[in-house]
């Protein structure tokens, strides 16, 4: 455990650091993708809206690995 960690775990157990803010399987450690970004009540919903704005900010359709369907 490092220096960082211990004093992460101080803080939170002080109470001046949420635990909500503490790094977790619920920041999703994978990374995600442009229409997965939003509460994860609605982490299957609105894609092709969201992918549909940022094609019209882009100027084209999103492809290759960020599109709806990468390509492989």
């Amino acid at each position: 455990m490092g220096f960082a960690k211990i004093k992460q775990d101080i803080k939170v157990s002080l109470g001046i650091l949420p635990h909500e803010k503490v790094p977790g399987p619920q920041w999703r450690s994978q990374g995600y993708r442009l229409e997965e970004i939003g509460p994860t009540r609605f982490e299957r919903e609105g894609h092709e809206e969201v992918m549909a704005q940022a094609a019209r900010i882009h100027g084209q359709e999103i492809q290759g690995p960020l599109g709806l369907t990468p390509e492989t």
